[in-house]
């Protein structure tokens, strides 16, 4: 996932806009985390990734950047929807960068599961 820079210095002309998650509702939507899951596992260097890796299940790891929008849609629940994945993907687990993270993954055959927040420390 392509991280998108939410703050800036301010210029002579201007004044510092610093765009911040928007609420729940609307284009945050649980099928942001759809869109960008099924994205970041069609994008070619992902695939190639995955489909040269031995192992018996391939799982693509997506940090989504709290600063985006698409991040306030963890905060509408599961998506109805499952992310359509191409083959050499079995499962994709969304995670939002601002700790304690919230969680969201999906897998080919034992469907969609909010995993709740994580830390990576104590």
């Amino acid at each position: 996932m392509k991280y998108l820079q939410g703050y800036g210095v301010a210029g002579p002309t201007g004044g510092l806009v610093v765009p911040n998650v928007a609420g729940v509702g609307g284009t945050t939507s649980a099928s942001l985390l759809i869109a960008a899951a099924v994205r970041e596992a069609n994008e070619p260097g992902n695939r190639k990734k995955l489909r040269n890796a031995i192992a018996d299940e391939r799982h693509l790891f997506i940090w989504i950047d709290h600063k985006q929008a698409v991040a306030a849609a963890f905060g509408s629940g599961l998506p109805e929807d499952p992310p359509v994945l191409p083959d050499g993907v079995d499962a994709v687990w969304c995670v939002e960068t601002l700790q304690p993270a919230r969680v969201w993954r999906y897998h080919r055959e034992h469907g969609r599961r909010d995993l709740g927040r994580w830390s990576s420390t104590p």
